[in-house]
C-alpha cells in the first residue's frame, strides 16, 4: 500500500489532494465443509491479484460556528483472477471503478450537528459469477445512488464523560440506489435506512 498527499492551508481554508494505491495477492477460501458442517480453513492454491490506484481531494472551510467540507475520490482496480476463474468460474480478468463526491456541513462548536450528502458510482466488467443472483440482475457491478446522513456529536469543545477516552456520535443514514448491480428496475429494493450510536474509546 502507498499514499502521497499535500495539504496547503491558508487562513480558514484547507485543501488536500493526493494519490494512493494497493497491490494485493489473495488465496480465496474454498468454503468446503467437514462432516459436521463446519467450514474448513482451506484456500485455493492459485492466487487472485488486485492492483488499485486512486486519487482524492478535499476542501474545508472553517467559519465562526461551522465547517464546510467538499470531498471527491476516484479508484481504478485491475483484477487478475487466476484462482477464482479456475475454481469458481469468474472472468479471468476484471476491472472495477468507483467514484464518490461528498458535501458536508458541520454546525456548532459544541453539541455539533452534521449534515452530509454523498453521490456514489461504481462500474466495471460484467461477471455472471460475481454479480449474479439478484432479481433483474444485469450481472455487472454498475451501481449508483445517494447517501444522506444527519448526525449529532454531543462533545466537541467540552469534555465527554471519561474524556479523553470516550466520545459519542448519534446518526441516521439513508442510502438510495438509482442502479444496483446493473439493474435499475429492482434497484430501490436495496435502499437502506441505518440508525447508529457510535462510541470511541
Amino acid at each position: 500500500y502507498w499514499r502521497v498527499a499535500v495539504e496547503p492551508h491558508w487562513g480558514n481554508h484547507w485543501l488536500e489532494f493526493g494519490a494512493f494505491g494497493m497491490s494485493a495477492r489473495v488465496h480465496p477460501w474454498t468454503f468446503t465443509t467437514d462432516t459436521n458442517g463446519f467450514y474448513n480453513n482451506e484456500t485455493f492454491p492459485q492466487t487472485d491479484r488486485y492492483n488499485d490506484i486512486g486519487f482524492d481531494s478535499q476542501y474545508q472551510y472553517q467559519g465562526d460556528n461551522y465547517w464546510i467540507t467538499l470531498r471527491g475520490t476516484y479508484i481504478h482496480e485491475n483484477q487478475t483472477l487466476d484462482a477464482s476463474s479456475l475454481n469458481l468460474g469468474t472472468n479471468p480478468t476484471n476491472t472495477l471503478d468507483t467514484f464518490r463526491a461528498l458535501a458536508s456541513l458541520a454546525y456548532g462548536n459544541d453539541n455539533r450537528v452534521v449534515l452530509t450528502g454523498q453521490y456514489f458510482n461504481t462500474w466495471g466488467s460484467s461477471d455472471t459469477t460475481l454479480y449474479g443472483g439478484n432479481p433483474g440482475c444485469a450481472c455487472s457491478p454498475n451501481s449508483d445512488g445517494y447517501i444522506f446522513e444527519i448526525a449529532y456529536i454531543p462533545f466537541i469543545s467540552s469534555q465527554a464523560p471519561g474524556w479523553p477516552w470516550a466520545n459519542a456520535r448519534v446518526g441516521l443514514q439513508y442510502t438510495y440506489y438509482n442502479k444496483f448491480d446493473g439493474d435499475s428496475v429492482f434497484a430501490h429494493d436495496n435502499n437502506t435506512l441505518f440508525a447508529y450510536i457510535w462510541f470511541a474509546l
